[in-house]
């Protein structure tokens, strides 16, 4: 395109110029010769080139931009280039378009005002005018060409070449995205003193709760006394209630907790609402059921995850699906312990045992009943289990589209965090823990319990079906990831 003559003629015209550079002289990792077409009032740099590019009677480019000896790309063990995802131009060469974009307004408004104005270079990312100020030639107050200086800013975690976003698993909008000192807490200081002077009382001061750590540390589910204080917990919810009462809430279910999950959906929702969280009227939804996203679709939610574009399983392969399927081996040979368990949750509410006449009369053709297989975790002491699952045969999981992306943290976070707090010469250390049958923590709708199926024997005449949350089921994470994140954000804030 830069032999082209019309891009020629704009170049004679006088009004713009022509500049190549190598962007590895902006810092970039490879050499990326760039080429650009500039109407600017500002300096360029010394590297730069502002001739036209010259060939040779075979086309051979000869110049302006001289050869430069750079490391050639090399395959990383996968097979794929090096400078794969570099496609980005470096910071550097950013912050040097930007203040050419700057340099050519203050020119500009230079010669619209009338009288005499004051032409500012350009300036560091710090010195920049406050929202509201104006800038040279302004007649409008700025408000949306600077940031915001309350605006939160996102960790960065080096990887190989580049820098990726920091995510702590809790959505895009999660404080704990965010160096301390870059955080933006919610204006909650009184119920803050509140709950922490109510945890004092119970442990008998702040040195002994802190030795509460301890006690879960060294003697696991033993030592976990204080969060097992049922007393302790209601007279800290009642705390929060009447916080919310006295800032104008008029919701009257704020201590109802929906059966068959452990949550206080009305009251987590309307203190989320309170503290200024976008995601805040989900949880409401989850007193009758979430979706499952095989019959009701799942939701998008912008403010709190990125778009998920693709999925590893064909939707087109549902049209092959089965209502019934075997289960696999495993299942035979620990069926005692998959009837007690089963039974168990029939008992705490989580799935619900019906005749397969019931099945059919109560969700007609919307039945799924899948295969189970039993896992034993050796490292973990041979603990048992049951996977339901949603793919093979009844494809139940290629109909379940999750547009939201979750993301976790892992090695690039945690070596942020060591070098972070190294950094700060601050010593931590780390508890660990699990939740029991967190993915079972929250209910479906009912309409698409029926595709939730599955049975013990394919002797039996009765299936179970499952309420809740499913461990094998698509969309299970995403739902347990969204709840949990919530939880995490208040944790946060408090």
């Amino acid at each position: 395109m830069w032999q082209w003559p019309a891009l020629n003629a704009v170049k004679q015209s006088g009004n713009v110029q022509c500049v190549a550079f190598y962007q590895f002289d902006f810092q970039a990792q490879v050499a990326k010769p760039t080429r650009l077409l500039l109407r600017t009032a500002g300096p360029l740099q010394d590297f730069m080139c502002t001739e036209m590019p010259k060939f040779d009677t075979a086309g051979v480019y000869l110049g302006p931009l001289p050869r430069r000896h750079i490391p050639a790309m090399k395959q990383r063990g996968h097979g794929g280039f090096a400078t794969t995802g570099s496609e980005q131009w470096p910071s550097e060469m950013c912050k040097w378009v930007a203040e050419q974009v700057m340099t050519s307004w203050n020119s500009r408004s230079q010669k619209l005002d009338e009288g005499e104005v004051t032409v500012h270079s350009p300036v560091d990312q710090k010195e920049v005018k406050q929202p509201g100020e104006q800038t040279t030639g302004s007649k409008q107050p700025q408000q949306a060409a600077v940031p915001d200086t309350n605006q939160q800013r996102i960790r960065r975690c080096r990887a190989p070449g580049n820098f990726r976003p920091y995510h702590d698993g809790a959505g895009l909008c999660s404080p704990g995205r965010c160096d301390l000192a870059d955080r933006r807490w919610a204006d909650i200081p009184p119920l803050r003193d509140e709950l922490e002077g109510c945890v004092y009382r119970a442990v008998g001061g702040r040195e002994n709760l802190e030795l509460e750590a301890f006690h879960m540390a060294i003697k696991g589910e033993a030592g976990c006394c204080l969060v097992q204080n049922e007393g302790l917990k209601s007279e800290l919810r009642n705390i929060v209630v009447n916080w919310l009462k006295r800032r104008g809430s008029g919701r009257s279910d704020l201590g109802r907790c929906a059966d068959g999950q452990p949550f206080f959906l009305p009251l987590m929702s309307e203190l989320l609402r309170e503290v200024g969280d976008p995601d805040w009227s989900f949880l409401l939804q989850g007193e009758e059921g979430f979706p499952a996203g095989i019959l009701r679709p799942l939701p998008r939610t912008p403010a709190v995850y990125e778009e998920q574009t693709s999925w590893k399983l064909d939707e087109g392969m549902w049209y092959q699906a089965t209502q019934w399927a075997d289960n696999y081996h495993s299942v035979a040979e620990h069926e005692q312990f998959v009837r007690e368990s089963f039974d168990q949750e029939v008992d705490e509410g989580l799935m619900e045992k019906l005749t397969t006449q019931e099945l059919r009369e109560r969700y007609g053709n919307n039945v799924a009943v899948a295969s189970l297989a039993v896992l034993v975790e050796d490292s973990h002491g041979a603990k048992k289990r049951i996977i339901h699952d949603g793919s093979n045969h009844v494809c139940v999981n290629h109909r379940i589209r999750c547009r939201d992306k979750l993301r976790s943290p892992g090695a690039r976070e945690k070596l942020y965090l060591l070098d972070y707090y190294r950094s700060s010469a601050t010593c931590l250390f780390s508890l660990v823990g699990d939740i029991s049958k967190a993915h079972r923590r929250f209910r479906y709708h009912p309409s698409e319990r029926g595709m939730l199926a599955c049975r013990v024997s394919s002797a039996d005449n009765h299936v179970y079906i499952n309420k809740v949350g499913t461990f094998g089921i698509g969309s299970a994470a995403y739902w347990w990831s969204r709840i949990s994140g919530q939880v995490s954000g208040w944790c946060f804030n408090s």
